[in-house]
């Protein structure tokens, strides 16, 4: 038993903590190595900045409550200095990377060479995935020329251990990508398609830290109906929260209701309350109409005690009452008329039975 619990107690101990995806991004070249250079930019400090601006997003993300996310994140360069290809690789491989992703950027002689374009190592791949989802990303963000999702043999992409990607942010040599690349807010835009790629890939919805949730929301029309025809003012709840009066058409208008199931009832004196479920989704509008079933009420005496609904001579019903009552207002009316019926045929046997024992009584007293 001591042994068990010493066991329990250890491996307690050691088991890790909830576990934060790792994410290394690998700023390219640096130091010595400027990489592609034009128009007055060099790659190394554009592609810094954005891996900066990743990292502090990451971080923003775990730190925000209303994020969906955690991260923990370790870039293979933090200032400019020179990290060779293989040191890359194995930086991620010795922290057990979930994923990896390499920021770059491109330049060509020809000055007209432009675009964004993503590579990875292999097409059908989960890297293949993370890479579709930054391409998708960045050309949403920055809406450059569309160069397509590809495989290339780059060191970073074969030697790493974990699903890692490779992007080209745009040309440094073209005209129309370094206005991009030479602007901070476009490089912060760059860094926040990034984090919404990594997010997706790893199924948390997009979310930008500081901003607001915004729900999905949908809109309602319900419609109510009586015998006569539309009831105004009927009293319509969602889940037991008022959600408003029809109006003189009978219809009440809702919008901006949160996605998700609900139960709609409506409430009006005089008719039988309904219940019914409803689906609200999002960006549409939910028709619901409503068909109530009016209630009877029998005729009550001032004193309240008794109660009854017009009879025929007999002491039962007149069917020139039902009217054009529904056939369940139908059944409660002859119910009652059933029930009236007896009470009454009751009170007459009771007074029949009186008059009987007065005759005996009148008859035992004239006897000598």
């Amino acid at each position: 038993m001591r042994i068990l619990l010493f066991l329990l107690a250890f491996f307690a101990l050691s088991a890790p903590a909830f576990a934060q995806p790792l994410i290394v991004v690998d700023p390219g070249h640096g130091g010595n190595d400027p990489g592609g250079t034009g128009t007055g930019l060099e790659e190394k400090d554009i592609v810094l900045s954005v891996s900066q601006r990743f990292r502090d997003l990451l971080d923003a993300d775990t730190a925000d409550e209303a994020g969906g996310s955690s991260w923990s994140v370790q870039l293979t360069r933090d200032t400019d200095v020179f990290v060779s290809l293989s040191a890359r690789s194995a930086f991620a491989n010795a922290r057990d990377a979930e994923r990896f992703m390499s920021v770059h950027a491109n330049a060509f002689g020809d000055p007209s060479a432009n675009g964004t374009e993503t590579f990875s190592y292999a097409e059908g791949t989960i890297s293949a995935e993370m890479r579709n989802l930054v391409q998708e990303e960045m050309i949403s963000a920055w809406a450059l020329t569309n160069r397509g999702n590809k495989t290339g043999n780059y060191s970073v992409l074969r030697e790493t251990a974990m699903p890692a990607e490779l992007h080209e942010l745009g040309f440094v040599t073209n005209a129309i990508d370094a206005a991009k690349l030479a602007s901070p807010d476009e490089l912060q835009n760059a860094a926040e398609a990034h984090l919404r790629a990594i997010q997706r890939h790893m199924g948390f919805a997009p979310y930008i830290p500081g901003t607001e949730v915004i729900p999905q929301s949908g809109s309602l029309t319900a419609t109510v109906y009586g015998p006569d025809g539309v009831i105004a003012e009927a009293t319509i709840t969602l889940d037991g929260n008022l959600a408003g009066t029809t109006n003189s058409s009978g219809v009440l208008q809702v919008d901006g209701i949160e996605v998700g199931e609900y139960l709609i009832a409506v409430r009006v004196d005089g008719y039988r309350n309904t219940e019914r479920p409803l689906e609200i989704r999002e960006n549409q509008v939910t028709s619901i109409d409503f068909d109530l079933e009016q209630i009877v009420q029998p005729e009550c005496d001032d004193d309240g005690e008794s109660c009854e609904i017009p009879t025929d001579a007999e002491g039962g019903c007149s069917a020139s009452n039902t009217g054009t009552l529904p056939l369940g207002s139908l059944l409660v009316f002859f119910a009652l008329c059933v029930r009236l019926r007896r009470r009454k045929l009751a009170q007459q046997s009771r007074e029949r039975a009186h008059q009987q024992h007065s005759a005996s009584l009148a008859l035992f007293s004239r006897q000598p």
